[in-house]
């Protein structure tokens, strides 16, 4: 017959497991979340940061901008030189001076490039620490979850009533499980 006084401890270990792997699967799923936010960030922050910074639209833009200039640039400087008898020096002059208009367009365009990395950096460091942040918490709040559970555990084993379990037999001699059992000695 099974001792009615047990049902307070099964039903408090059985909650106690039940627990216990519903933790477990909530602990799997954050650390797969926590894991592809790592990862993501982790490509965001290798797009940028090692990205060629003249491939970016906006640099994509002022370039082809620059480069238009230049060509209709070209063809003024070539127009003029026919109409006023300019020297092919005086056309070489122009076109070197365009030269290091560009030059200096991609100068000014790396040193924004740098900005934006550095940018990339900073975001990345933010983003991980905050990650970082969560796993800890995550991890805190698994201690003292794990630690409640396993109170709440000897708890329930504790509050029962073990007589009854037994046999509802108080001496060790009328209880067959607890005759079982060696008799501990006692003094020296």
């Amino acid at each position: 017959m099974f001792p009615l006084a047990l049902i307070p401890t099964v039903t408090s270990l059985a909650s106690t497991a039940f627990g216990m792997n519903a933790e477990a699967n909530a602990r799997r799923k954050m650390q797969a979340q926590t894991q592809k936010w790592n990862a993501e960030n982790e490509a965001l922050y290798n797009k940028d940061y090692y990205g060629d910074y003249t491939q970016r639209a906006d640099a994509q833009n002022v370039i082809k901008q620059m480069r238009d200039e230049n060509k209709r640039q070209d063809s003024i400087d070539k127009n003029t030189a026919v109409v006023t008898g300019a020297t092919p020096e005086v056309q070489i002059a122009n076109k070197d001076q365009r030269n290091r208009n560009m030059s200096n367009l991609f100068g000014s365009l790396a040193a924004q490039g740098q900005q934006f990395k550095d940018r990339a950096e900073n975001r990345y460091q933010a983003r991980k620490q905050s990650l970082q942040g969560l796993e800890y918490d995550s991890t805190a709040q698994n201690a003292e979850s794990g630690n409640n559970l396993l109170y709440n555990g000897i708890t329930g084993a504790a509050k029962t009533d073990w007589a009854s379990v037994l046999g509802g037999a108080t001496k060790r001699a009328d209880n067959p499980l607890m005759a079982a059992l060696p008799v501990p000695k006692v003094g020296i």
